[in-house]
């Protein structure tokens, strides 16, 4: 068993996390292969579609409430928000993928500017920054929203 997983284990408060990580960064990675890592940002963008939040604020509580950690807004610029997820334990972070919750990112934020949005994420020592851009001349068509 990996490092990662006896921890978890032997934590009783983290054997939720632990069921989570077996079913999302194990299980679901075999199955799915080399398909892992895009399936996982487009089931993001599903469900943002499913879940549609209006405001910043929504955005930190859903991801606190999914169990994905804090997130907050760190730059706002003309045509990219940059966003940071903190509260994961760093051994998660290195066993993880985070193209769920960018792809999330990217889709709720193409909802409300309106403009085809795209998210990458990067790993640091101890959160994960989510780059989201948009392109302002590559506005949405009416049948693409939503």
């Amino acid at each position: 068993m990996e490092k990662l997983d006896k921890k978890l284990l032997e934590d009783e408060n983290s054997i939720p996390s632990f069921g989570y990580h077996l079913i999302r960064n194990v299980l679901l990675q075999k199955i799915l292969g080399e398909e892992y890592e895009s399936l996982l940002y487009w089931s993001g963008k599903s469900l943002a579609r499913e879940y549609p939040l209006s405001s910043l604020d929504e955005f930190a509580d859903f991801f606190t409430k999914a169990g994905w950690g804090i997130l907050s807004l760190t730059k706002e610029g003309r045509q990219e928000w940059v966003f940071q997820l903190e509260g994961i334990e760093r051994s998660l972070i290195e066993a993880s993928s985070f193209r769920l919750e960018a792809g999330f990112l990217a889709e709720q934020v193409q909802s409300q500017k309106g403009f085809i949005t795209e998210a990458i994420e990067t790993k640091k020592k101890d959160k994960i920054v989510f780059e989201v851009k948009w392109d302002r001349s590559d506005k949405l068509h009416e049948e693409n929203a939503g």
